[in-house]
């Protein structure tokens, strides 16, 4: 399979084994769409499919040549003339109908094959060969090969010959009995259940904006004429599909609503809208299926749909916040969280809707979504970052935000060094990058370097207690950190749960960088212990900065408090 980078301008560059790439030139007609939208990707048998980006579908073959994804049909029939006679049982004998279809071919490799052309007038022979004339032609220059079928009697066609696309007549002596034992034509079984000729059978998908494989064969949607529709290509031929409006094979949504994204899931497919969500499954065009799963969630975004955790639940951006889908909806952020994401959401709908995702498999497990930014921001790159480990235990995930200064154009988990299932990042700079390096302080490698800030939610004791008087006070607080090499700010915020917006902490303390602990040497030290003054209110705010982070480990805290000097009033 080919490496391939695309970039924002459309080019799609061919990445070499040594790193240097080459711009593979796109098909004739083709360019990038208005507006340049993000394109979905999809892998077959060592071939990349592309939608989205592009005014066609494209497919990057295995020998990195850049192909229309699918092939124009034959407008116009071929003519078929008796010829010289030959050895008696030899030669085609009967009534003949002949068809053509255009092919790209890579050596002995079937890239494409078209539909059949229109049907030729039917000759009568009797072991006569049959000479080919008017052979269609083709604009499509990556077209390279012809094929000739032939019907005897209005049976399903049969390959005859196959020569390159520039042949002009061909002479075909096949025997009737011979020509039996080739290869048929596409077919269907007809409404009386009888075996017929299918000749929509390797339509062309029309532009979509999604791509996903299944099984043998690959799934599309995202239609801007009809965004309800999914495709599904035939078995072992992605890009054959049937879309003809005389003998439909595609599927819809069952309420109509467009589609925003395709996913594989175990043994289906997800075809999630805006707010609901369809299961796609069968086994080949006769049988496949979509049923509706919900009717609440939905995906923004086909690239924010991926798999995630040990067991493989597809976790996706919803209007309502990230959602995990493991056969039953669970959504994955408290309360805080949702109502952020919403007014954010509301405010920058068109990022979300443009956002991608990765799982991080190495140290960090988790779910990483990136929510693009404007081009003019000062954050280019603005991330949410849920760790796994509290999922594993029935509760929902920590959320963390990330932002860098550079713009992030992908995600991905790649193998390097022998090493698997560590996430890097692409970005606008050209770079891809290990995300997550504990010895490094600043693998973002932007202005904005790797800056941490853990912010706790509010912590309420018991009740809501009043102000300084009647409520509590904080007195000591112990830190359970390994900060070896990184300095750490710590800030407090007595208060409610809007504290933590003052211009000012109540409290501020330092954590020097310690690599040892006295008396004992080269033992790290994993927890500090340390006194408040004037923290005070119904509850508190955690905050824990640092500038550049080396090899810092947080693992929580503890606060010690005790009541307000005046007792409180009965109610």
């Amino acid at each position: 399979m080919p490496k391939i980078a695309v970039t924002d301008t459309g080019a799609i560059n061919i990445i070499a084994a040594d790193g240097s790439w080459t711009t593979a030139p796109l098909p004739p007609g083709v360019s990038l769409v208005a507006g340049a939208p993000r394109p979905t990707f999809a892998t077959f048998r060592g071939h990349i499919y592309i939608c989205g980006a592009y005014t066609a579908n494209l497919v990057v073959t295995r020998f990195a040549q850049v192909l229309r994804n699918g092939i124009e049909a034959p407008t116009t029939a071929p003519t078929l003339t008796p010829g010289a006679g030959t050895t008696a049982g030899a030669g085609p004998t009967g009534l003949q109908i002949g068809y053509v279809s255009f092919l790209i071919k890579d050596g002995d490799e079937i890239l494409c094959e078209s539909d059949l052309s229109p049907a030729s007038a039917t000759v009568e022979v009797t072991d006569q060969a049959l000479a080919w004339s008017a052979l269609p032609t083709t604009t499509y220059t990556l077209a390279n090969f012809m094929r000739g079928y032939r019907s005897i009697g209005g049976s399903v066609p049969l390959l005859a010959w196959e020569e390159p696309i520039t042949t002009t007549t061909v002479t075909d002596s096949v025997a009737t009995a011979t020509l039996a034992l080739r290869e048929t034509a596409v077919v269907t079984t007809g409404a009386d259940g009888t075996v017929v000729q299918d000749n929509d059978a390797r339509g062309v998908m029309p532009y979509c904006r999604y791509v996903e494989p299944y099984g043998d064969a690959m799934v599309y949607s995202g239609d801007p004429e009809h965004p309800e529709r999914v495709y599904v290509s035939r078995l072992f031929e992605p890009q054959a599909v049937n879309v003809s409006e005389t003998s439909p094979r595609y599927l819809r949504t069952k309420d109509g609503s467009a589609v925003t994204g395709l996913k594989r899931w175990g043994d289906m497919v997800i075809v999630s809208s805006a707010k609901s969500m369809h299961a796609l499954q069968g086994f080949d065009s006769g049988d496949y299926q979509i049923v509706r799963i919900s009717s609440f969630y939905g995906a923004l975004s086909q690239r924010s749909m991926t798999t995630v955790g040990p067991n493989g639940d597809l976790v996706f951006a919803s209007q309502d916040g990230p959602i995990r889908y493991n056969g039953a909806f669970h959504e994955m952020a408290d309360d805080t969280l949702k109502t952020y994401w919403r007014t954010d959401y509301q405010a920058n709908q068109l990022n979300y809707e443009q956002s991608f995702a990765s799982e991080d498999r190495w140290i960090a497990g988790g779910y990483k979504l990136v929510i693009p930014q404007a081009a003019d921001a000062t954050n280019k790159t603005f991330a949410y970052f849920g760790h796994w480990d509290p999922v594993r235990r029935g509760e929902k995930p920590w959320w963390v935000f990330d932002r860098q200064a550079r713009k992030l154009s992908a995600l991905g988990i790649l193998t390097s060094g022998g090493v698997g299932g560590q996430l890097y990042s692409g970005s606008c700079d050209g770079y891809i990058r290990l995300e997550n390096v504990a010895s490094n302080g600043d693998d973002d490698g932007d202005t904005y370097q790797k800056a941490m800030t853990i912010t706790h939610k509010h912590f309420f004791f018991g009740d809501q207690s009043g102000d300084e008087a009647h409520g509590f006070s904080y007195k000591d607080s112990d830190l359970f950190v390994k900060n070896e090499n990184t300095a750490l700010t710590v800030r407090f915020y007595g208060g409610d749960d809007q504290a933590s917006s003052a211009a000012t902490a109540d409290c501020t303390l330092t954590l020097a960088a310690s690599a040892v602990t006295t008396p004992r040497a080269k033992v790290a030290r994993t927890s500090v212990h340390r006194t408040l003054s004037e923290v005070a209110g119904k509850g508190v705010t955690v905050q824990i900065t640092a500038t550049s982070p080396v090899g810092v480990e947080y693992r929580g805290l503890g606060i010690s408090r005790t009541e307000g000097p005046q007792e409180r009033p009965f109610s």
